[in-house]
């Protein structure tokens, strides 16, 4: 049992050492480009939802002799009415993220924001939050291990 909560310890290390590595090169990339990427998202949103894009439409439309470009046309407008909130939440989270400072905030707040709705999901959401908190001083003890190990057993019983 000793090795196998080493194994988890030795894992769960490595996985905590290159996340953090990760959030050092995507915060700055975040930072720099998030801001400017939220605005032009959320001005084509805003235009697609105006009644100026209905006129273009309209006249697309009329211009364009056939109705194929009519299809094309609502197809891509459909697409961006669905798809644009979208990108636009996961973009506020990347950098809400970005502008938090501690790795351990960053991840507990990704997990937050995961929108899990199986029992296993939730139950993999829950351990992988047990082992974030546990890793919180940069290591993680056999009793930590042990744990994660119990609360993984309760929940599986």
């Amino acid at each position: 049992m000793l090795k196998f909560l080493e194994k988890i310890k030795t894992i769960s290390t490595k996985i905590y050492n290159g996340l953090k590595s990760l959030w050092k090169k995507v915060d700055s990339l975040a930072d720099q480009y998030c801001p400017t990427a939220i605005a032009v998202v959320n001005a084509i949103k805003s235009f697609n939802e105006s009644s100026t894009a209905d006129v273009v439409e309209t006249i697309i439309e009329t211009v364009i002799p056939g109705t194929t470009d009519d299809k094309i046309i609502s197809a891509v407008r459909t697409f961006l009415k669905e798809e644009l909130p979208k990108v636009a939440e996961v973009l506020g989270i990347v950098n809400d993220v970005a502008a938090i400072e501690s790795d351990n905030a960053k991840l507990v707040y990704i997990l937050s924001k995961l929108n899990v709705t199986s029992a296993k999901g939730k139950l993999y959401n829950d351990i992988a939050a047990k082992i974030v908190s546990a890793l919180s001083d940069g290591k993680l003890t056999a009793n930590e291990c042990w744990g994660i190990v119990e609360y993984y057993y309760e929940e599986t019983k």
